[in-house]
């Protein structure tokens, strides 16, 4: 679940470079691009691992729009498709707190489950604690820059 999640991350930092030029917000977009790419190559190991073991990933209804806790709908990432400047950067930063709001979520649920098992699935545990960490991080940096930026009166078509 947390790998579809992360393409959605993907998909959100790439539309970064030519919509703003903001440098810090283009640095920002690239180290979630790595970071994300990095996890989701940390995460199909250990679904390759727990194949190798017999064991089968859970499969998510993806039906629903957004499909589960973070992700945002099309007709955001439309919205933010086609956005430029002071608007593209509002919506992307209130879109990318949604989304990390929403691994935390998905990361305190995980944890809840490993503590009323009392099974620590391998490598799990520490991916997690290391997600909710930097997210919670991220959020932080990102209100404050809208805030930092004015970014209040960019009028939301989504609002």
């Amino acid at each position: 679940h947390m790998i579809v999640h992360h393409d959605q991350a993907l998909e959100l930092s790439a539309l970064v470079p030519s919509r703003t030029k903001r440098d810090e917000l283009v640095r920002f977009a690239r180290q979630i691009d790595g970071a994300q790419r990095a996890e989701i190559d940390q995460m199909e190991s250990l679904l390759a691992i727990a194949a190798d073991r017999g064991m089968t990933a859970p499969r998510h209804d993806m039906d629903r729009d957004p499909p589960m806790p973070g992700l945002l709908s099309r007709a955001r990432m439309d919205a933010l498709a086609a956005a430029t400047g002071a608007l593209f950067e509002r919506l992307w930063l209130e879109g990318m707190i949604v989304h990390h709001e929403g691994a935390l979520t998905m990361g305190r649920a995980q944890q809840r489950r490993q503590f009323e098992s009392g099974r620590h699935p391998y490598g799990i545990d520490v991916l997690v604690d290391e997600i909710l960490v930097v997210q919670r991080a991220e959020i932080t940096r990102m209100k404050a820059w809208l805030t930092a930026w004015d970014l209040s009166g960019a009028v939301s078509p989504l609002r």
